[in-house]
């Protein structure tokens, strides 16, 4: 099936982290969106945006896809599951997952960082 993938421009801040963290967001955006084009369905939409505001990085991918019941669907220790508590535990952000059935799903991330 066709993805649509839409990726806005890379800031330009981004090229003063360090080599470790765009590693990080790097295999971050990967994994968000590997799993949208897996899990959303055909035809799905997927965007990326990647921002920083104020020492936070923020990444958002959202997709139109199939979506899926959060209160019945655990996410796996190793894609989503793993993020959810690494990014919280290890880097003192924050990462929510939000999806409904039928409409998609959206990940929100915020990472504080020092550059």
């Amino acid at each position: 099936h066709q993805v649509k993938i839409d990726i806005p421009l890379i800031p330009v801040a981004f090229e003063r982290f360090s080599l470790p963290l765009r590693e990080l967001l790097y295999a971050l955006v990967l994994e968000l969106m590997g799993n949208a084009i897996r899990h959303g369905g055909p035809a799905a939409y997927i965007h990326v945006a990647l921002g920083l505001e104020k020492g936070i990085v923020y990444v958002e991918v959202l997709d139109h896809g199939r979506g899926f019941e959060q209160d019945s669907t655990p996410l796996s220790k190793y894609g989503l599951g793993f993020w959810q508590k690494f990014v919280p535990d290890y880097l003192n952000g924050y990462f929510h997952v939000s999806s409904q059935q039928g409409y998609g799903t959206v990940v929100r991330v915020h990472i504080p960082t020092l550059y």
